[in-house]
């Protein structure tokens, strides 16, 4: 089977990467945030979402 070089690669950085800190998603994030504080530039730039109701996803059992 066909293997893309470029994913291979990122995945191969991936587990690099987690390795480093014992696969812990606390000190990855941890780590993601020192960077991010340490460039002076927000890493993620995700607009706040407005949390939905909690009935408004819910199907309705009305008809």
């Amino acid at each position: 089977m066909w293997q893309d070089p470029i994913v291979a690669e990122t995945r191969a950085l991936r587990e690099a990467y987690a390795a480093e800190f014992g696969h812990d998603p606390n000190a990855i994030f941890d780590d993601i945030l020192k960077r991010q504080a340490q460039s002076g530039e927000k890493l993620f730039r995700f607009p706040p979402r407005k949390p939905r109701a909690e009935a408004d996803s819910r199907p309705s059992s009305n008809g």
